[in-house]
């Protein structure tokens, strides 16, 4: 074992062997008013994450690994779990080409579209159903028939695509057209990615840490489940969050207008006639908390653990 080290210790640099680990980052999302702040509109990205399977794990296994296959970082096992998620048998895997990956991958993608039109065409209100809460659903590019746009476009109009979730669906196509939307959308991301991060902190993984983190980042672990019904508690979390995260959002250059009728609606609301600047922010949380249920879809569409 000392020999191996040592051998080790000549052909690595001496800082990565006694370096230490990377400190744990603070459990939270700071609040930004960047609609992009990964590179893709906020609410598009949480729409078009990867779902995975709950009741296919091999096959969504098996997805991926030929995904990481085709860009040329294949896995280095692979393994087989039972239904609980627990690996139950492991064996090194066989390398094959990137091209052979890609061509595998792109036709499970197609297999998996023909089986959910097969499925469209014998249980049509199931799909209904289901795509209700989506704001996508695979179709397939078929240029051997002239028509396959106009067919794709009935289908989605039929399947009646988002039909629970229209105001997640108009938030993601115009966030940054609507400065009271940018900034509901804005707390609610906020507030949803920092309760992943803060639930995670202090875990295994080490990644975060809750030292550091402000007291609202904890009580993101109270929030209910974001639906319609429940919005107020994400509002009035989100005062809180954007008042400690961004107290001066009032002089925000997007909200000058905003800020005008804030100000004539307070005055209104006000027998003297000269609001306070809480009256002013009572009204431009009165905002965001419309918004944000409309952004609310319906029903639950969150299928995780919450």
């Amino acid at each position: 074992m000392k020999r191996k080290h040592q051998a080790a210790s000549k052909t690595r640099p001496r800082s990565m062997l006694d370096s230490d680990p990377p400190k744990p980052r603070p459990g939270f999302w700071p609040f930004t008013l960047d609609t992009q702040p990964v590179g893709q509109p906020r609410m598009r990205r949480l729409a078009r994450c990867i779902h995975g399977c709950k009741y296919a794990r091999k096959a969504f296994t098996e997805l991926f690994s030929l995904y990481m296959g085709a860009i040329g970082e294949p896995s280095e096992w692979d393994c087989c779990c039972d239904q609980s998620g627990k690996i139950i048998h492991r064996e090194k895997r066989k390398p094959i080409a990137q091209k052979d990956a890609a061509e595998d991958l792109v036709n499970l993608a197609r297999d998996a579209v023909t089986c959910v039109g097969l499925l469209y065409g014998r249980e049509p209100d199931l799909c209904r159903e289901v795509a209700s809460r989506l704001a996508d659903w695979p179709v397939s590019a078929d240029r051997t028939d002239p028509a396959w746009q106009r067919r794709a476009q009935s289908l989605i109009e039929d399947l009646r695509l988002g039909g629970a979730i229209e105001g997640f669906i108009r938030s993601a196509r115009t966030a940054n057209q609507n400065p009271i939307r940018r900034y509901a959308t804005a707390i609610y991301d906020t507030l949803l990615q920092t309760r992943w991060k803060f639930e995670e902190a202090d875990g295994k993984r080490q990644v975060y840490t809750r030292q550091g983190c402000p007291p609202w980042a904890a009580k993101t672990l109270d929030l209910p489940v974001f639906i319609k019904a429940k919005t107020r508690a994400w509002a009035v979390l989100g005062k809180e969050m954007l008042l400690e995260q961004h107290p001066e959002f009032m002089e925000d250059a997007v909200l000058k207008e905003q800020k005008f009728k804030w100000t004539r609606r307070a005055e209104n609301r006000s027998k003297s006639g000269n609001p306070t600047r809480r009256a002013i922010l009572n009204e431009a949380f009165d905002d965001f908390a419309k918004e944000l249920r409309k952004l609310a879809p319906a029903e639950n569409i969150y299928r995780g653990t919450w």
